[in-house]
């Protein structure tokens, strides 16, 4: 990926950002970009833990802003030519980076982005957390920490919020 003082990137295929911190290469994108149904309906772009909402058309060319854009005032966007994204504006300004927060009954939580996690069970130092959207969405959503570092994260949201 090129990319300039603006942090926009030029790829050749869909790029993300990578869950360990480097930078995302266009052969990175490609395999996670992905074009998905919202709760609503709508076909929005997947890249990573980010969400994308077409904004504009202009003929073969699509803008697609992110889905914080009026919520957080979220400047970054994707552009695609006949479904191929070509650039990619990668400067979210809202939280994504992993903290641990208390919830309403008092217990510890995990959250990511806009996605929470309950405590499912803990043994020894290793701790399994679940979507807290388990029961109601039926997401399998999870994550795994060991000494609350993230090891490793499985199954996929079944809802967007």
């Amino acid at each position: 990926m090129i990319s300039n003082r603006q942090g926009i990137g030029l790829v050749s295929g869909p790029p993300e950002l990578s869950l360990t911190g480097r930078k995302a290469t266009a052969e990175d994108a490609t395999s996670h970009a992905r074009y998905v149904l919202s709760t609503r309906g709508t076909q929005v772009i997947e890249m990573g833990r980010y969400r994308f909402n077409r904004e504009k058309e202009f003929a073969r060319k699509v803008r697609w802003s992110c889905v914080k854009k009026r919520k957080s005032k979220c400047t970054a966007f994707v552009t695609t030519i006949e479904g191929a994204v070509v650039k990619y504006n990668q400067k979210h300004n809202h939280n994504t980076e992993p903290c641990f927060g208390v919830s309403q009954r008092g217990e510890r939580n995990l959250i990511i982005g806009d996605h929470r996690y309950n405590k499912e069970k803990t043994t020894g130092c290793k701790t399994r957390w679940v979507c807290s959207k388990k029961r109601s969405k039926r997401c399998n959503a999870f994550v795994i920490t060991l000494d609350d570092v993230i090891v490793k994260t499985g199954g996929e949201h079944m809802h967007i919020m």
